[in-house]
């Protein structure tokens, strides 16, 4: 079930802000077109059933989320604002009612699509042109980053990722090879060797050349990578040229 809005009580006045901006906005956001548009959003998310605990309006919805980037707030910020301020309470149009909890916000303006904001600063820009308030030559559009659970790229997961993803297509252009090549093994999977080689060079750049195990770590890594047996690199050609083949490594290690 999906509410509209709250109805204002009569002991409550208007709300009376001293910030011109949201003065204007105030009347702007009682356009019909942009309740229309977050109200389709959310209507997707809620169901149709009378039962259970009732929903957040529209209109306070999309209140909220208006003044969050007016004032450039957290969701726990917002929250604390609106619920110890009568006149955030009362141009929100919460009034009386319970302030909606900062991961209930986050949840509801994570319902609107990125199509209904971009339908949402048309409409905006718009009702200001008709009042003169901008002539609607430059748009500044602000975003919320939130930073997540993952590991930062190096370039020995880029080259991992890089074998996975051609192992899938050889994987796929299977059924047309010929029987010559498969049996070449070129459709071979080495992504587990590939994991294997990036932990070695994880291990060998986070060691250091006073460790015992750095130079075990570093013969590995190089036998494998380049198929020089580090010992024996001034074996590898003429002058220094063995050396030239080592030090690349070296200078990667710290990536």
């Amino acid at each position: 079930m999906i509410i509209d809005r709250y109805a204002q009580p009569e002991n409550i006045p208007a709300a009376n802000l001293s910030d011109p901006i949201l003065q204007e906005l105030d009347w702007m956001l009682e356009d019909p077109e942009l309740f229309r548009l977050v109200r389709r959003d959310l209507a997707r998310h809620y169901k149709r059933s009378k039962r259970g605990r009732h929903p957040v309006p529209v209109e306070v919805t999309l209140r909220l989320v208006v003044l969050r980037r007016r004032k450039q707030w957290s969701y726990r910020q917002i929250e604390q604002e609106v619920r110890d301020s009568p006149g955030y309470r009362g141009w929100v149009r919460v009034y009386d009612q319970s302030v909606p909890d900062h991961s209930t916000l986050n949840d509801l303006e994570r319902l609107i699509r990125a199509q209904t904001q971009h339908q949402l600063n048309e409409r905006l820009m718009v009702l200001a042109q008709s009042r003169h308030l901008t002539r609607g030559d430059k748009l500044r559009l602000d975003a919320s980053v939130t930073e997540t659970n993952i590991h930062y790229p190096t370039d020995s997961g880029l080259l991992v990722d890089g074998v996975r993803l051609l192992s899938r297509w050889l994987k796929c252009a299977t059924p047309l090879l010929s029987k010559k090549l498969l049996k070449c093994g070129i459709c071979r999977n080495r992504v587990r060797s590939a994991r294997r080689r990036a932990r070695l060079i994880g291990q060998w750049s986070r060691s250091t050349p006073k460790q015992q195990r750095h130079q075990q770590v570093r013969k590995e890594a190089i036998t494998h990578l380049y198929g020089i047996d580090p010992d024996h690199a001034h074996h590898a050609g003429p002058g220094r040229s063995g050396r030239r083949a080592i030090e690349p490594a070296e200078k990667q290690s710290d990536r």
